[in-house]
């Protein structure tokens, strides 16, 4: 069950900012939003991909007690995710130009860097999350997405609500969100 509520805490952390912006500013601000957040999102494919492809090892090397080499793979995966940051840093303005075509939406591709350092916390964080796996502490998951979550949605009500800021607060909101979350782990 713990695991079932961090995954739907992880979902509403991800979509809860793109809501927010459609009841709160509209929906033209959330597309220009949601536009800038999918290229940023590429980072999820590699993430996902490298916890995927190293578990088996890691479990292997865990129950073997061999923790230097867990620590030589978690140094690699995190300098993978810090190669593909970097990257998508210098070129999600370039991938977005190319998919917007009509050039309607591409002012909102200036969030990218942002967007992607918050998804490089994600990804240090789903690293360092495979120790709560692995010792069966799956209930500190859903209390770390929870605080996470309940940061972000205030940051956000806070920000766009109150305050009446731009869509684009959500995208440092999320980055503070996912920053406690890597904190957390």
């Amino acid at each position: 069950l713990p695991l079932v509520l961090f995954a739907m805490g992880n979902y509403l952390l991800h979509s809860s900012d793109q809501w927010m912006i459609n009841a709160i500013l509209g929906n033209a601000d959330a597309g220009l939003y949601g536009f800038a957040y999918k290229i940023g999102m590429l980072m999820t494919g590699l993430i996902t991909a490298l916890i995927h492809a190293t578990n088996p090892n890691y479990y292997k090397w865990m129950n073997n007690g061999t923790f230097n080499e867990v620590v030589k793979q978690v140094q690699s995966m995190m300098k993978l995710l810090v190669l593909a940051a970097c990257f998508l840093i210098f070129f999600a303005g370039d991938i977005g130009y190319i998919i917007d075509y009509n050039g309607k939406v591409s002012d909102s591709l200036i969030l990218d860097p942002i967007i992607v350092l918050g998804y490089l916390f994600f990804g240090f964080t789903h690293i360092f999350n495979r120790d709560l796996y692995y010792s069966k502490r799956n209930m500190l998951l859903f209390y770390i997405i929870l605080v996470a979550g309940a940061i972000n949605f205030a940051l956000n009500y806070y920000f766009l609500y109150h305050k009446g800021e731009g869509y684009a607060v959500a995208a440092y909101t999320t980055l503070a969100s996912y920053g406690v979350m890597f904190i957390g782990s």
